[in-house]
């Protein structure tokens, strides 16, 4: 499993959000999130926009969205909240807006920032104490991503995890076994342990085993702190090695580059 990239993703990558208009319940009821989420499908398959993951809740809609042409997804997006509208006017006898904007949108950053938006928006029904656990919720693409049957998009696992070679099964796994809701959490475990495990000599040797070499300990410290830019705190509460002696090592390696 190659080390989780850092570099920035161009803005390729959008985390778009639609609200009801006064933050009104427009997908209070389930046939408004199945219409929602039927619409959004649907308008996807003629467009180059590819949707990798999604959220309805009742006033607001979260999606995670590659495209190499803005103006792309907002023609999908008007598209999509027109229809909806025109539906929710007409069931509930209005006329008017039903949406606050037409959309926000906030562009990815980099892969940690990718990661941390795909557990945020699986786990917004978990936040509001509407399930308690992601997968319990009909209405986001969790469920599709766990099982990587009828996903929104075939390259959603490529585009989201391609690079990294991350195993979505691990990824889901300390997702829905720890309950973490901040996936930083999840990338720096995959990250760390992939780290120090390089440094095995046999298939079974625990952590504790690996860094008996000191000369190992060094070099794990290190990569710890330079690639993963992990805390001296935490890099002893993995390693179970006391703090003054990984303050030692890294003061020792940063006093020998100067």
């Amino acid at each position: 499993m190659a080390r989780m990239s850092r570099q920035n993703l161009n803005s390729l990558y959008f985390h778009t959000m639609v609200q009801g208009i006064n933050k009104e319940y427009i997908f209070s009821t389930n046939e408004m999130k199945e219409k929602y989420k039927q619409l959004l499908k649907e308008a996807i398959k003629s467009s180059n926009v590819k949707l990798l993951s999604y959220c309805i809740m009742s006033n607001h809609a979260h999606m995670l969205m590659y495209v190499q042409n803005i103006q792309e997804m907002s023609k999908l997006m008007q598209k999509v909240n027109t229809s909806f509208a025109r539906i929710y006017n007409r069931k509930n006898n209005r006329v008017g807006f039903v949406f606050r904007d037409r959309f926000s949108v906030q562009q990815i950053s980099n892969k940690q920032h990718l990661y941390n938006c795909l557990a945020y928006i699986h786990n917004n029904p978990v936040k509001a104490g509407i399930v308690k656990n992601p997968q319990d919720y009909k209405y986001s693409s969790y469920r599709e991503w766990v099982s990587q049957k009828e996903l929104i998009d075939e390259m959603s696992n490529e585009l989201i995890f391609g690079e990294d070679k991350i195993n979505i099964n691990e990824f889901h796994k300390i997702y829905l076994n720890n309950h973490i809701c901040d996936i930083e959490d999840i990338v720096e475990e995959i990250d760390y342990k992939q780290i120090i495990y390089k440094y095995e000599k046999n298939k079974n040797d625990t952590i504790e085993k690996i860094i008996m070499d000191e000369k190992i300990l060094q070099d794990i410290v290190w990569e710890l702190r330079k690639e993963s830019n992990l805390s001296i705190r935490r890099i002893s509460s993995i390693l179970k090695v006391n703090r003054p002696k990984i303050t030692k090592i890294v003061r020792k390696i940063e006093a020998e580059l100067i």
